[in-house]
């Protein structure tokens, strides 16, 4: 049998919320009491953009995002997984990640952004191999660990998701 290290189980784990994965749809706040919104038209997701692009290139994508999250700890880590609210979500073996996305960013390595999603600069960017999707992502093989003051808890990750606004934070599959 062979064993899995705590890296083989460490992924990114990304939350984006139904509305805000609409790709083109954007709104503005110009002051405390007014948003306007534009481009609410029905469009692809970028999640089903990405799977999508992967399923063309052979499983391979690079996705931007912003994020305060440094690329040491991205690099630590073994997957990549991008959960929407409604329940859908990809995930994805990490190749490689890294700080500064530039639009059309293209290493000659089979891997490259979906069309839909080149954005001009993210401060955060990873390669994926082996995407898969699915629906119900599966919550119960997943935790979070924290540690403060000496101490150690671990937390179920569907229990810290409804007790944080982090949109990106590290999880670790139950061995």
């Amino acid at each position: 049998m062979t064993e899995t290290t705590l890296m083989d189980r460490r992924a990114v784990f990304m939350r984006i919320s139904t509305e805000s994965d609409l790709i083109g749809k954007a709104s503005v706040k110009p002051d405390k009491n007014t948003i306007i919104r534009y481009n609410w038209r029905e469009a692809d997701s970028m999640l089903d953009e990405i799977v999508k692009h992967a399923e063309q290139n052979d499983g391979k994508v690079i996705i931007p995002f912003d994020s305060i999250v440094s690329a040491r700890s991205l690099d630590i880590c073994s997957r990549f997984i991008l959960w929407r609210t409604d329940g859908k979500y990809l995930v994805g073996k990490l190749f490689d990640a890294g700080e500064n996305y530039k639009h059309g960013m293209d290493d000659r390595d089979g891997y490259t952004t979906p069309k839909a999603l080149r954005a001009k600069e993210a401060s955060r960017w990873v390669k994926l191999s082996e995407v898969q999707n699915g629906e119900d992502f599966p919550f119960e093989d997943w935790y979070i660990e924290a540690y403060r003051h000496r101490s150690h808890s671990k937390t179920p990750l569907g229990e810290a998701l409804q007790h944080s606004h982090m949109n990106v934070m590290f999880a670790y599959e139950e061995d």
